[in-house]
């Protein structure tokens, strides 16, 4: 009888004691979590999309709104000037024979709008696909040559069609591109006047 007495009586204790055990447990507080996640996105968008050899972060808009599951995640919209820049990037990138994976111009924007943080994940991670091979294309350095002779006042050349354009490799691809026919028109990409 005592031991039935006792049993019954550890059985009351532990039954009661845990919702004790429980509320010992840390709680999530859903609202910090979901800002914790977004401080993680925009931290990694910034890193991958401000390179200052490529600033994309110059292209899109962020903006927050809710993912398919209904948590908050970062997209981006892309500005004006991005489509005529973005067409340049992607066929020199397409065009540059040391490149392996092609690209689309859409997939570039899918990439920079409805799928950013994966993009901006994938990129950080190095992961193996067309939009980081792009990304880091644009980062390089832009593999400039001369497209005419350049004289001097004194009708000495300066600099020799053919020659390297980018000798202290200050311009990347995307910083060559960007600047457009105005920022370099004596330069042009080596395999391009190779072709020639």
């Amino acid at each position: 009888m005592k031991r039935r007495v006792l049993a019954l009586i550890l059985t009351v204790l532990l039954i009661s004691g845990l919702p004790l055990l429980s509320s010992c447990q840390p709680k999530t507080d859903p609202v910090a979590e979901q800002y914790s996640i977004l401080q993680t996105q925009q931290n990694n968008i910034y890193r991958m999309l401000n390179d200052p050899d490529a600033r994309f972060i110059n292209l899109i808009n962020l903006y927050v709104t809710k993912d398919d599951t209904g948590n908050l995640c970062f997209r981006g919209e892309l500005n004006s000037s991005a489509s005529s820049l973005l067409k340049d990037l992607v066929d020199s990138y397409n065009a540059d024979p040391s490149t392996t994976i092609p690209i689309t111009q859409d997939e570039v924007e899918t990439a920079l709008t409805a799928d950013i943080v994966k993009s901006t994940e994938n990129v950080i991670d190095n992961k193996d696909d067309s939009f980081v091979a792009f990304v880091l294309w644009c980062q390089d350095d832009a593999d400039l040559v001369y497209n005419k002779n350049l004289y001097d006042d004194e009708g000495n050349i300066l600099h020799s069609r053919g020659s390297d354009a980018n000798t202290n490799k200050s311009l990347s691809n995307y910083a060559y591109l960007l600047g457009g026919d105005t920022g370099c028109p004596n330069f042009e990409f080596s395999w391009e006047y190779d072709a020639q």
